[in-house]
């Protein structure tokens, strides 16, 4: 980063918060993430290594993990760098308030956090920075909850989309959707619902209308009513367990609609790039009007991938009970 004339000596390496071009720089587009890092680093480690004798080539493992640790490095000074120069500048009473805080820093930082720990401090810092009404991305609700699904710390992001009134960060699907997998993963059936519970406090769709969400939840709830009590001990349910029992049928009903209507965007989609009759066009048109929802879900390619793995989950499940119902669910499972 240029130096500019005259700047403070403090100021001088942060530029790029008052330069949106310079900012792009370092922390946008045009700087490799740790991922990029590593397989152009990769890339160069290949190309060079290619030429020499086998005799005298290392293991590529090595390789591998000379470059993690180089990626890992290069974000924990990132992380460090970016945070000393936020946190003086945040708050109601900011120690320095020259030069301010840009709303992309808060999805840097948090990307660059590598433990609990970090982001914690990423979201205090955020209280404050809310708490002087700063301006914040939506992307940003996706990323904290995403790097703390990463970190295996999704209740920290619960506890900010919990509390609007300090945080006044909205959930949205994509972040909805990525807690309710953590939480499947960890078998943790509360905290699930409690995501749910949110849907219409943030004006989202009912989970069970959104595909992704609908079929976690499904298969959560299927999962839970799967417990086996030990051998002579009477069988003691949490109320969210007694929840599961009583609600699996109609969640399984909802996931079967929300499967069908994605089976026919992707069966018009389908039509329509090989029919060429006007009246079969309107239909397809009619069809596609109808189901955006579903439309979107198909395109998102993470989503789809936790899609197929809880209708698996669901598939096993019913198996288990009566492998005649589990058929649409086989079906739906390789169709999507």
């Amino acid at each position: 980063v240029l130096k500019k004339k005259g700047a403070p000596k403090e100021l001088e390496e942060f530029d790029e918060f008052e330069n949106e071009a310079e900012e792009a720089d370092l922390f946008g587009e045009t700087t490799p993430t740790s991922s990029e890092s590593s397989s152009t680093l990769a890339s160069a480690t290949n190309a060079s290594t290619a030429s020499t004798s086998p005799t005298t080539q290392k293991p590529k493992h090595r390789h591998v993990l000379l470059l993690n640790k180089h990626a890992a490095a290069r974000q924990s000074k990132e992380f460090s760098e970016l945070i000393a120069f936020v946190e003086p500048r945040v708050g109601r009473n900011p120690t320095v308030k020259a030069t301010q805080v840009k709303e992309s820093a808060w999805q840097h930082l948090v990307e660059r956090a590598s433990t609990e720990e970090e982001v914690s401090r990423v979201v205090s810092l955020f209280g404050k920075w809310r708490e002087a009404k700063g301006g914040v991305r939506d992307a940003f609700a996706g990323a904290l909850a995403k790097r703390c699904a990463d970190l295996f710390c999704p209740d920290l992001a619960l506890s900010v989309f919990g509390n609007y009134a300090k945080y006044q960060l909205p959930l949205t699907l994509p972040a909805a959707r990525q807690l309710l997998h953590a939480y499947h993963t960890t078998s943790d059936l509360s905290k699930l619902l409690a995501v749910s519970n949110l849907y219409p406090v943030y004006g989202l769709p009912p989970a069970h209308e959104d595909l992704v969400s609908c079929s976690l939840i499904t298969s959560a709830c299927l999962a839970a009513t799967q417990a086996q009590p030990v051998r002579g001990e009477k069988v003691k349910r949490s109320k969210e367990e007694r929840y599961a029992f009583a609600v699996s049928d109609e969640l399984l009903g909802k996931l079967k609609e929300s499967v069908q209507a994605a089976q026919a965007v992707k069966l018009a989609a389908k039509s329509a790039s090989t029919s060429t009759s006007g009246s079969d066009s309107q239909v397809v048109a009619k069809t596609m009007k109808k189901s955006t929802q579903s439309k979107t879900v198909l395109d998102d390619t993470q989503g789809m991938k936790w899609v197929r793995w809880a209708l698996h989950n669901v598939e096993g499940v019913l198996g288990k009970k009566d492998a005649s119902k589990a058929g649409w669910v086989s079906e739906a499972r390789l169709s999507l």
